[in-house]
């Protein structure tokens, strides 16, 4: 199982996607693919997870989300 997920209608590029989970104890970098998503090749764990994403001057944004939906739009209460 594999995920994917899009960073939209951020003001800054976004550098890099890592997630903590019950899949990944340490920060793992999710993988920039062709069309622009961050792929975690294992999956996001379906418990819960926390995606740190750092913009290209080196601000980071961490969220920490419940779970989420194949497909769900997650709005998030930050932006760079």
């Amino acid at each position: 199982m594999w995920s994917a997920l899009w960073v939209r209608n951020s003001s800054l590029p976004v550098y890099s996607v890592e997630v903590k989970d019950a899949n990944h104890s340490n920060w793992y970098k999710m993988e920039r693919a062709s069309d622009g998503s961050f792929v975690d090749e294992t999956g996001l764990s379906t418990k819960g997870y926390t995606l740190r994403i750092t913009a290209i001057d080196g601000q980071v944004i961490e969220e920490t989300l419940n779970s989420s939906d194949p497909g769900e739009l997650i709005r998030s209460a930050y932006q760079f």
